[in-house]
């Protein structure tokens, strides 16, 4: 949770106050049996019987992923293919490929001269 039980009583006050309905009673009526779980774990923590845990408050953004590798046409890879260039891509374009001998996907970038149609 990210908001502490006076924080959701305050707004369940609020939401209260503004349509002058039961909140429980909206949500109850709102999420059918397919969310019962969800309607359930929502009634609890509004009624205040879930354990509220100062230390979990803030979300942290998960670790990046790893970026992908990109092979530019000045480096020389240690394992060369060819790779034909599709319609809608030129010069200074990322392509993302798979190599033949390995199965590893890569990004390229179309150097100049090529086009359209052509291998590089």
């Amino acid at each position: 949770m990210t908001r502490s039980p006076k924080q959701l009583a305050d707004g369940k006050k609020c939401w209260e106050g503004r349509r002058d309905k039961a909140l429980f009673d909206y949500i109850s009526k709102e999420l059918g049996h397919s969310y019962r779980h969800l309607k359930y774990l929502l009634l609890e923590i509004l009624k205040g019987k879930r354990k509220w845990d100062e230390r979990r408050t803030t979300w942290t953004k998960p670790p990046a992923a790893a970026p992908i590798p990109t092979v530019t046409a000045t480096a020389a890879p240690p394992a060369t293919f060819p790779v034909i260039c599709p319609h809608g891509a030129g010069p200074g374009s990322h392509l993302r490929v798979r190599a033949p001998n390995t199965g590893q996907e890569m990004t390229v970038i179309v150097p100049a001269g090529v086009g359209a149609g052509s291998a590089s």
